[in-house]
């Protein structure tokens, strides 16, 4: 089968969306399935795929000389057979975000949000492919699936939730030795009892809660260490803090952790 994908950015590094698309296209061409990928961004060059660098205005003329078979749109990006909605819809993240910004200030971001240009096209936008009833939407799990229904009034039997598979032999270390290599590398001590957060929007994914307890816990728990894995760097610095940059390869950090913490105000559930 010929298939398409479009995505904003086709670099595993950069995310769990990014990474699970590539880890599907891996697979289906393993399958012996003809893959196209078609993304603004492009840096996932060594997989057995042809990729194509453009813009989701100038896609449309290249799908139509692929001519796929089926085409899914890793997101609501462009008119497609199948739409994997793994973030949500944009309405819904909004209201979620507005929790995110300290109680006094939330009324002034919702007004920001609302009068902003750029959120009023975007939820346009994917209001005008949400309701075309010849595209099918694959929703990552009923979180996100009752997103959808809360703004589309009559989605029918368009709508589907497939959650994301879990390889759990890629996250599992090979043994205890492999498991403290891992955490000699990141720099975490040998006896120390990892807790590992993971995110790239620190804000929204509620890192300064974390970072107002873990100086009481540490006063109680020296061997406690907080390892924060994404792009962007805490702007503390302290003893049980480290910082693990966005990697292709997150199962190396989740090898060093003992428990994730997730505090987040808003994740797809994916």
């Amino acid at each position: 089968m010929r298939i398409a994908l479009t995505i904003e950015h086709f670099n595993p590094g950069i995310g769990g969306a990014e990474g699970f698309a590539a880890m599907v296209v891996r697979r289906l061409a393993k399958k012996k399935h003809e893959i196209y990928v078609l993304a603004p961004n492009v840096t996932a060059t060594d997989l057995p795929v042809k990729t194509h660098r453009a813009t989701f205005a100038d896609m449309p003329p290249i799908l139509a000389e692929i001519n796929p078979d089926v085409t899914v749109d890793w997101g609501l990006n462009i008119p497609a057979h199948l739409h994997r909605l793994g973030g949500g819809v944009h309405r819904e993240f909004l209201r979620f975000n507005e929790r995110s910004a300290p109680p006094l200030l939330r009324p002034f971001k919702n007004l920001l949000q609302r009068l902003s240009v750029k959120h009023k096209r975007i939820i346009q936008h994917e209001m005008n492919l949400l309701v075309q009833n010849s595209e099918h939407l694959l929703a990552v799990s009923d979180f996100v699936a009752a997103q959808v229904q809360r703004v589309v009034a009559d989605v029918g039997n368009r709508l589907h939730v497939l959650r994301n598979g879990v390889d759990t032999t890629r996250f599992m270390p090979a043994d205890e030795i492999e498991r403290q290599k891992k955490r000699e590398a990141l720099g975490v001590p040998q006896d120390a009892f990892v807790c590992l957060f993971v995110g790239h929007n620190l804000r929204l994914k509620n890192l300064a809660l974390l970072l107002r307890i873990f100086p009481e816990i540490y006063k109680r728990n020296p061997k406690i260490r907080l390892v924060v894995f994404g792009k962007r760097r805490p702007s503390v610095n302290a003893p049980w803090l480290i910082h693990a940059p966005a990697s292709e390869r997150p199962e190396d950090i989740y090898a060093t952790a003992d428990i994730l913490l997730h505090p987040t105000f808003y994740d797809a559930c994916a």
